[in-house]
């Protein structure tokens, strides 16, 4: 998920918030799990901006911003000033990992394969 969210995968973005959010994977950290949901705020501006919906119909996109939004308001209610501060300060790093603001061309360029199960 977060190659994926480095090539502005929406999806990918909403996964590692919830990596972070709830412990999956790793360390549970609710700054970076807010940090990355502002980076989902950032990648929708860059999607209008742009103009590229980064391979998502624009009604899948709403429920998963949606989303976002609820996490985000549950965070901002427990997290203090100073962590709020921290996860601004993620995200400025994050904005910079991001290696392509166009989800389409990136997976275009990645074979296909499955996984064994």
């Amino acid at each position: 998920a977060e190659i994926m969210a480095e090539h502005s995968s929406i999806i990918g973005i909403l996964r590692v918030t919830e990596a972070y959010l709830y412990g999956l994977g790793r360390e549970q950290d609710p700054v970076k799990a807010y940090a990355w949901s502002l980076l989902s705020d950032y990648t929708k501006q860059k999607i209008i901006e742009i103009d590229n919906n980064l391979a998502w119909d624009y009604y899948q996109l709403s429920p998963v911003w949606e989303y976002n939004k609820q996490i985000q308001t549950r965070l901002e209610q427990i997290l203090t000033p100073e962590q709020k501060q921290a996860a601004q300060n993620e995200l400025a790093e994050l904005k910079t990992k991001i290696i392509d603001w166009n989800y389409n061309r990136w997976k275009r360029q990645i074979d296909d394969f499955h996984p064994k199960p």
